[in-house]
């Protein structure tokens, strides 16, 4: 019974490396930083409405969230603007570029996806995303 509980951890850790090795591929492919690609993601699909928001969805502290938003805007990726109604607040947005970004690296996502898991049924995919986010609850 042990030696299974031990192949599980052993195969889960195998898949955190593989979904690493396919991150920094994606990234690679696309011209960021895995951490620049997660951003413009998270800002286009989550709709974060500051800084602060973006940094609590990819659990990247507030200094290396600035750093990040600071070479993603050099690239012409985002806009920050002051928040009019609280001015300690800054607003991001995609400019045309970064949406033209993150839709390029959902469409290489969707490609992978289905190359993968081209075959499956939907429901499996929502019931691989539920078992990983029991993770977060353990």
């Amino acid at each position: 019974m042990e030696s299974s509980r031990t192949d599980i951890g052993i195969e889960l850790l195998r898949i955190t490396l593989r979904c690493r090795d396919i991150d920094k591929h994606l990234a690679a492919k696309v011209g960021l930083t895995v951490d620049e690609m997660h951003c413009v993601c998270a800002i286009h699909s989550e709709k974060p409405s500051c800084v602060k928001e973006v940094s609590e969805i990819l659990d990247v502290n507030a200094t290396r969230m600035s750093k990040i938003l600071a070479t993603l805007e050099r690239k012409g990726f985002i806009t920050r603007t002051i928040d009019m109604s609280d001015h300690r607040k800054e607003q991001i947005t995609l400019t045309a570029l970064g949406v033209k970004m993150a839709e390029r690296i959902l469409s290489i996502c969707t490609q992978i996806g289905n190359k993968m898991w081209g075959g499956w049924p939907p429901e499996v995919m929502s019931d691989i995303s539920r078992l990983l986010q029991t993770v977060d609850s353990q």
